[in-house]
């Protein structure tokens, strides 16, 4: 390591620190995906405040590698710029400053956390809405409203849901895209294709995936 130039060095460094990235993205969506399971079958709350605790964790870890990421490339955009030497260890340094002064209470604010949790509470009103129509208290079963699962493009089942972060509306992810660069390709606006949203100039950005809807689709197949 010693003979490795620094811009190599610093190469290994960032490709490590996205795999870590990757990493933690991996490890967000097992804990988004097994807390939506405690709440589909009733666990004793507790488990779920701990799994909202290690959320918390995780995104803690997140936020500081995303900084180290960060602090990382200025470096290496420093040294491309700047024509007097200094030291990069020390520039890296002043960069992540204040990295270490993170914690999981700030993190209460933190996007990751904020997505959780309003996963969380959307599954907790599905639940609800749903278990109630079924008189079942063992959590949910089979939604009553089969069209919250029907693709407003397709006509079928969706089974990798989207949702449009400007109306809220779900579609199958393959087909909404595909109909947003058809559009798109011939100058025009993409309007929303649920019957009576106002909605109309969509975009590939508007996009995020919806574990819930997922796991609700999922849930319902497995009990047909």
């Amino acid at each position: 390591m010693a003979n490795s130039r620094p811009s190599t060095i610093k190469e290994d460094a960032l490709d490590s620190l996205r795999l870590c990235q990757r990493d933690s993205e991996n490890v967000i969506e097992t804990l988004t995906s097994v807390t939506l399971d405690f709440i589909d079958y009733n666990v004793d709350p507790s488990r779920i405040k701990q799994m909202e605790s290690a959320m918390l964790t995780q995104a803690l870890v997140s936020s500081r590698v995303e900084r180290y990421i960060e602090a990382l490339e200025m470096v290496k955009n420093d040294i491309l710029q700047e024509q007097e030497q200094f030291n990069p260890a020390s520039r890296f340094n002043e960069y992540l400053r204040d990295v270490e002064s993170l914690s999981e209470e700030d993190m209460k604010s933190h996007p990751i956390y904020l997505k959780y949790m309003g996963q969380l509470q959307t599954m907790r009103e599905e639940v609800g809405v749903y278990s109630a129509k079924d008189g079942n208290n063992e959590g949910f079963t089979i939604l009553t409203n089969q069209r919250a699962f029907i693709c407003p493009i397709t006509q079928v089942t969706i089974k990798q849901p989207v949702k449009n972060r400007k109306c809220g509306h779900n579609y199958e992810e393959s087909a909404v895209r595909e109909m947003i660069r058809f559009k798109h390709r011939d100058n025009k606006r993409v309007r929303c294709p649920h019957v009576g949203c106002e909605h109309e100039d969509m975009h590939d950005s508007d996009l995020e995936p919806d574990r819930v809807l997922q796991h609700l689709i999922e849930q319902s197949e497995q009990k047909k």
